[in-house]
């Protein structure tokens, strides 16, 4: 299952934690098979791996194991 966009949090609150956040301010996103990739401004960037965490639960952006992922959606992004 695809994960729920911001739009939906707004328009379904109750199908969804109520700590989920709505408003982000300035947001860039990147989705592709495996990847959703988030920059915001003042904050560091995250990523999640959508096949083993589509619920996007855990920020893999520090991750070792994946070096180079984060500046490539990065550089896709721009």
């Amino acid at each position: 299952a695809v994960p729920p966009a911001l739009s939906e949090l707004k328009h379904r609150p109750w199908a969804f934690p109520h700590d989920a956040p709505i408003r982000f301010g300035s947001m860039r996103s990147l989705v592709d098979d495996a990847w959703h990739y988030i920059e915001r401004d003042g904050a560091s960037p995250e990523l999640f791996d959508r096949r083993t965490d589509p619920q996007e639960r855990t920020n893999v952006a520090g991750s070792p194991q994946l070096l180079g992922v984060p500046e490539e959606m990065k550089r896709r992004i721009k």
